[in-house]
């Protein structure tokens, strides 16, 4: 009779710490990703949110002769000057949750109208971006008929 005397190969304890170290290396690099992306695509998501609505507030004006004095985020956005109903929105998009990343506040998109002295109408928008944005750095921004302004709304001079 023949015996054989073999041992059994198996992981030592050195190995399997290595190889946990490494799986937790890889781990803590993908959630730094994955932060990274979820908050540019929020900021992006804001910025092309307020584009949507400067967009639809600006035909508001041309169909309707004025911008709302109000607008309610996550409703329509619906002109009748013409004897009709007009969507010029369907949903007047929110900004989207959550919204206090980075150094934005958690707070809705701000909406306001102002008319000056020769009765030239315009709009301001105040939100933020907690990331650099398509070329937008982070920070308060007004969106207004003219474009988006790096500051808040408040540090914008009305026409």
């Amino acid at each position: 009779m023949k015996t054989t005397n073999q041992k059994q190969r198996a992981f030592t304890l050195l190995e399997l710490l290595i190889a946990l170290f490494i799986i937790a290396i890889i781990i803590s690099l993908s959630v730094i990703v994955y932060d990274v992306t979820w908050a540019k695509s929020h900021n992006s998501k804001r910025v092309s949110d307020v584009v949507r609505i400067q967009n639809a507030l600006e035909l508001y004006h041309k169909q309707e002769g004025h911008y709302p004095s109000t607008i309610t985020f996550g409703e329509p956005l619906i002109g009748t000057s013409t004897g009709r109903s007009i969507t010029y929105l369907e949903t007047i998009p929110k900004n989207p949750s959550p919204r206090a990343d980075g150094n934005c506040p958690d707070s809705e998109y701000q909406y306001s109208t102002s008319t000056d002295a020769y009765n030239n109408e315009s709009f301001l928008i105040d939100f933020c971006v907690s990331t650099l944005t398509n070329d937008l750095p982070a920070g308060p921004k007004c969106a207004t008929a003219q474009g988006i302004v790096d500051s808040t709304c408040a540090a914008v001079p009305m026409p």
